[in-house]
C-alpha cells in the first residue's frame, strides 16, 4: 500500500506499507505509535499517533492543518501522520485527493 508520511519537521514522503498480517505494525512503525484514524473523506484517511500527546511528540503543522481543510475541527496534531485511502474499513493506497491536497498547500509529490 501507498501512504504519504507528513514527517514533523515539514518534509513529505512516499511510503510502502506492505499487505498482510504485519500491517499493522508497519502502520505504526511509520508514526512512532499507536494508530489513531481521522475520517476526513470519503476515501481519505489521516492515520496519527493514538498517544502523542501523552508521549511529547513534536507539534505536526501539516498534520493539523489538512483536518481543517475539511472542516475537522483538531486540537493539534503530534508526531508524523500518514494519509491513505480507506475502502470501507480497509486501508488503501493513498488517492489523489491526498496529492491534490499536499499541490494545494504548495508540496508536489510524484504520483506514480
Amino acid at each position: 500500500m501507498r501512504a504519504i508520511r507528513i514527517n514533523t519537521d515539514d518534509t513529505i514522503e512516499t511510503i510502502t506499507i506492505t499487505d498482510g498480517p504485519d500491517r499493522l505494525t508497519e502502520l505504526q512503525h511509520a508514526i512512532g505509535g499507536h494508530i489513531e484514524v481521522v475520517n476526513l473523506a470519503d476515501g481519505l484517511d489521516l492515520i496519527a499517533d493514538e498517544e502523542g500527546l501523552l508521549t511529547r511528540r513534536p507539534f505536526n503543522y501539516y498534520g493539523t492543518l489538512i483536518p481543517r481543510l475539511f472542516d475537522i475541527p483538531v486540537q493539534g496534531i503530534v508526531g508524523n501522520v500518514l494519509l491513505v485511502g480507506n475502502r470501507g474499513e480497509d486501508f488503501t493506497d493513498a488517492p489523489d485527493t491526498a496529492y491534490d491536497v499536499l499541490d494545494t498547500l504548495g508540496h508536489h509529490l510524484d504520483r506514480s
